[in-house]
């Protein structure tokens, strides 16, 4: 059985300022809604299980939905950028909420105002912590699938009211009055009935395939700058040209890169592998016109915001155990900086994958694999959300051991 220890990279050139990410709108994962023992048999489970299949809601550690419970207007507002699935947009605007500043949803709900799928309850204020009620739950999803005041005409909230029952988001509900605090269960139900189409009318057009995608260099092929993710191996080959060059495998994102250099011995393992091991640094490849020029550790390459937050008070950057985990927040032992937020699922997953105690390659998959007792580098790359980790290396706790051996904690 192959050894797992995660790895999290978020790209700097990939992703704009709003990278940063929110807590869980709900609590941990607990394993599908079948294992939800509160709603199976429900009219509420097959709309709990779309939707955590979608990574929109999730259950409780204790195996239980808690349909019943009441949803704040902050939840609400991250099941709304959740649905949608994207951070970034065409215009970012600060909503100057007086009562958002260091709230575990301040970031999701800066992601819901750019989206214009909320409002404040006054021009200051947006009432994290208030119950969401039914009819701003129609309204904030109606918005997300592109509904506005103006296109609805009518008074609010009887526009969105009837446009919700047109679409028969309130189908599955029993009783439920508009000005009624909404609870997780008929949320769940409202979200269910347009939850893929709204993502659908978020989705980013179709894009066309980049030059040189044949060669491996996909977007990257006429690239100048710094790309921001992990190198894995490095390889001799011939170019267009034939002649003998470095050919970097480069991991970013979802997708791995093979990028030519200009010359041989431009880039060698040993520039990422210091000791010939991967340490769980990352790096940036600076890149001109699509030919890399030099692989460096991010923190050496100039970037304009390179701030470890796992590093000691003395700037040594290391693993750092998680003690707690909990709304995307985690505190650590070690580190001059006890606690701190992460991106969520606007990070980008990857597992190391370990052949006996060697680390053998890397793979993407979901953020959710963050636990206590795993152990963590984390880096701030975004000065509008300083203090946030837009880059995470996480070690699994049940892969200490052959990280530990490999020598890189």
């Amino acid at each position: 059985m192959k050894k797992i220890t995660t790895i999290l990279i978020v790209l700097a050139m990939v992703f704009s300022s709003l990278g940063a990410g929110a807590p869980a709108v709900f609590a941990a994962e607990a394993g599908g809604a079948a294992a939800l023992t509160d709603i199976q048999g429900t009219k509420y489970e097959a709309a709990v299980a779309g939707l955590m299949e979608m990574g929109i809601v999730s259950g409780y550690t204790d195996h239980t939905y808690k349909p019943d419970q009441p949803v704040t207007r902050a939840e609400m507002a991250a099941i709304a950028v959740r649905t949608i699935n994207r951070a970034n947009f065409d215009d970012l605007r600060n909503p100057a909420f007086s009562d958002t500043t260091g709230h575990w949803a301040e970031n999701m709900i800066v992601m819901a105002f750019n989206a214009e799928v909320i409002k404040g309850i006054t021009a200051d204020r947006f009432g994290p912590s208030l119950p969401v009620t039914y009819a701003q739950t129609v309204t904030m999803l109606l918005r997300a699938l592109g509904h506005t005041d103006a296109s609805l005409g009518g008074a609010w909230p009887a526009n969105y009211l009837a446009k919700a029952e047109e679409l028969g988001l309130m189908a599955s509900l029993g009783d439920w009055s508009a000005d009624a605090p909404a609870t997780r269960g008929d949320v769940a139900l409202i979200t269910a009935v347009k939850a893929q189409a709204i993502r659908d009318h978020w989705a980013p057009a179709a894009e066309t395939e980049e030059p040189g995608a044949e060669n491996g260099a996909g977007k990257l092929a006429t690239f100048s700058g710094r790309a921001i993710g992990l190198p894995l191996n490095v390889a001799s080959v011939l170019n267009a040209a034939g002649d003998a060059v470095d050919e970097v495998e480069f991991l970013m994102g979802d997708e791995t890169y093979y990028l030519q250099t200009e010359d041989l011995g431009d880039v060698t393992t040993a520039d990422f592998m210091p000791g010939g091991k991967y340490d769980g640094s990352l790096y940036a490849l600076r890149m001109k016109n699509g030919v890399v020029q030099s692989a460096l550790t991010a923190s050496a390459a100039g970037l304009n915001r390179c701030i470890e937050l796992t590093a000691d008070g003395l700037g040594a950057g290391a693993f750092r155990r998680i003690t707690a985990e909990n709304n995307e927040r985690l505190t650590i032992a070690g580190a001059a900086l006890a606690d701190f937020a992460h991106a969520g699922d606007e990070a980008k997953c990857y597992e190391a994958v370990f052949e006996g105690n060697v680390l053998d390659t890397f793979r993407s998959v979901s953020v959710s694999a963050i636990e206590t007792g795993d152990y963590v580098r984390a880096w701030d790359l975004d000065s509008d959300y300083a203090g946030v980790a837009l880059v995470m290396v996480l070690i699994d706790k049940d892969d200490v051991a052959a990280a530990t051996a490999y020598g890189i904690i």
